[in-house]
């Protein structure tokens, strides 16, 4: 969260702008994220997706749309610091392979619910609802 950033009694902390929430990248998850096998799977990802297509990442809660051939947008991201850590490493790795991904103002934070296994960033189950522009 941004020092400039107050929250009012109506607010969440889902309600905050999700790249404030991104978290700086350990050396190790950094060059991870620049990997030659990360950048690959970047690419793979816009070959195998047409535009306005849908893929969650369940390992890491999050949901990646393809806009078009050079641009990525995530939709929705599970409201768990490992997944945020997830997004980071996303962000970067399609910076790197330079595909635009876009995060504000498009990602919704869906609430976590822990589930057995630790690590697993999965999302509640709610009712669709309309989307706010």
């Amino acid at each position: 969260m941004s020092k400039d950033t107050k929250l009012t009694d109506d607010e969440t902390v889902t309600d905050m702008v999700v790249c404030d929430r991104l978290p700086k990248l350990e050396k190790d998850w950094n060059e991870h994220a620049k990997s030659h096998k990360m950048l690959s799977w970047a690419h793979q990802f816009m070959l195998d997706h047409k535009g306005g297509e849908v893929k969650f990442l369940n390992n890491i809660g999050v949901n990646l749309q393809k806009v078009n051939d050079s641009t990525v947008r995530c939709i929705a991201v599970v409201d768990h610091p490992d997944c945020f850590v997830g997004l980071s490493c996303l962000k970067l790795t399609f910076e790197t392979a330079q595909i635009e991904i876009e995060i504000n103002p498009y990602t919704l934070v869906i609430p976590y619910t822990p589930k057995d296994e630790e690590g697993s960033c999965e999302a509640v189950e709610v009712a669709p609802g309309l989307e706010v522009a």
